[in-house]
């Protein structure tokens, strides 16, 4: 596997949270004005994904940033907890809730999660510094640490 230098991996990381955040805002726009909420019931899904992919980035950017390791359970309970939050932010904006909504409700959260799952996993790897991960595929050079900008070891 080559790897690239901790600084570009940490833009690039960056640069896939503006990503997710960009095709989150398309899509929703998208939604709202041509009203696929709507007619598609399955139309919220990519967006919850894109947001729970938002979400894993940025919790690992961020404690890449701060210079520690975050562990996969404690950032895919942050994402779950942002998800909340946004589900609580849905609610008391009140919009349009059907029957079936909690069902929805634990449906958008497994999303989230599934998406935070994903982004995390790909950015931890691209990022490869956790040995176990790179352990249970084989890797054995996962567990070189990089240094980011603004950290020492």
């Amino acid at each position: 596997m080559t790897t690239l230098p901790a600084q570009t991996r940490y833009r690039s990381l960056l640069l896939a949270q503006f990503g997710a955040v960009c095709l989150l805002a398309i899509l929703h726009l998208c939604g709202a004005a041509f009203g696929w909420y709507d007619r598609f019931l399955w139309y919220d899904i990519p967006l919850h994904l894109a947001g729970g992919a938002w979400a894993g980035l940025a919790i690992l950017w961020a404690s890449r940033r701060e210079g520690f390791q975050l562990s996969l359970p404690r950032a895919l309970l942050v994402v779950f907890l942002i998800g909340v939050a946004w589900e609580l932010f849905e609610f008391v904006a009140k919009v349009p809730q059907h029957a079936g909504y909690t069902l929805d409700t634990l449906k958008d959260l497994a999303d989230d999660i599934i998406g935070g799952l994903i982004a995390f996993v790909i950015a931890h790897r691209w990022f490869s510094v956790d040995a176990k991960l790179g352990q249970a595929y084989g890797e054995t050079h996962a567990a070189e640490i990089h240094e980011l900008p603004g950290t020492s070891a």
